[in-house]
């Protein structure tokens, strides 16, 4: 064999700082984990509160205002056949007298 020696690089790694390196960088990671989830929790409640809790519910209470109107007083459901509706309490009561 030859006596040729190849020099081997004697230098050893840093064992502490790929350590700390290393630690530093699975930190990060969690902070920014645990940041984003915040913060897109943050945001969806920011949009819920935006969209239907600051939201009145006009529509709800003039459709309910209809219905109760509707069911309180007499009117045509279709005036050639000769159809009417009755207010709901005087149906019940109609439906019990003829029961009798």
């Amino acid at each position: 064999m030859s006596d040729v020696k190849i020099a081997a690089n004697e230098d050893k790694p840093y064992n502490g700082a790929l350590l700390v390196i290393s630690a530093v960088t699975v930190i990060t990671a969690i902070v920014t984990f645990v940041g984003v989830d915040a913060l897109a929790g943050w945001a969806q409640e920011v949009e819920f509160a935006e969209k239907v809790e600051s939201r009145p519910f006009y529509d709800l209470d003039q459709l309910r205002t209809q219905q109760n109107e509707r069911l309180s007083s007499y009117g045509w459901v279709d005036q050639e056949a000769g159809t009417v509706h009755v207010p709901i309490d005087a149906a019940k009561q109609m439906v019990l007298d003829e029961q009798r």
